[in-house]
């Protein structure tokens, strides 16, 4: 399920909720806008950009974020194996970048 704050006030920016239930699966591909996804909590299974990384975080009071950044264009699957929350931040964009994934080991 996803809960957007699109609005005609906010036609460059755009915030997402994702929550995907234990064995669910979302791929997706944003053309207008780059996007940090950045695990709120759950566990889950992130690939993007080729690169496949296992994410887990108990909440946003007990752990640090995990996040990655993806460039418009490039996709995004999330196998969740637990309960998982994503929030989606997004900006129009054209240029293009590598992925990143930001981790508390490398804030």
């Amino acid at each position: 399920m996803i809960h957007s704050l699109r609005s005609r006030s906010l036609s460059l920016l755009d915030f997402e909720l994702l929550s995907i239930p234990v064995g669910g699966k979302r791929r997706w591909k944003s053309i207008e806008f780059e996007t940090v996804a950045v695990l709120l909590e759950g566990t889950c299974v992130i690939t993007a950009g080729g690169v496949v990384n296992t994410w887990s975080r108990r909440s946003v009071f007990e752990e640090q974020a995990t996040a990655v950044f993806l460039s418009p264009g490039i996709e995004i699957a999330v196998a969740a194996k637990t309960n998982t929350l994503l929030a989606l931040c997004k900006a129009r964009a054209t240029k293009k970048y590598e992925v990143s994934f930001i981790t508390p080991q490398n804030i």
